[in-house]
């Protein structure tokens, strides 16, 4: 695959939409509080199961360059 995009010269881009959502906040403060004693093992699953997004601040050390790349 990393061959193919060196040849074809495009950009790509990953995104996770998860990000925009605060279910990731609630579990690293609960998590931070202790509040799930020792955790043994995690699964995660990336499957949407169609809730809504919530809309939250850019953090202000946010680095668009970075993310965004040269793309225009």
């Amino acid at each position: 695959m990393l061959d193919a995009h060196r040849k074809a010269k495009n950009v790509v881009q990953v995104d996770f939409h998860k990000v925009m959502i605060d279910t990731n906040d609630q579990v690293k403060v609960y998590i931070r509080n202790e509040a799930a004693g020792k955790i043994m093992q995690v699964q995660a699953n990336i499957n949407s199961d169609g809730e809504s997004l919530v809309e939250k601040q850019i953090p202000l050390t946010f680095d668009f360059e970075t993310f965004c790349g040269p793309a225009p």
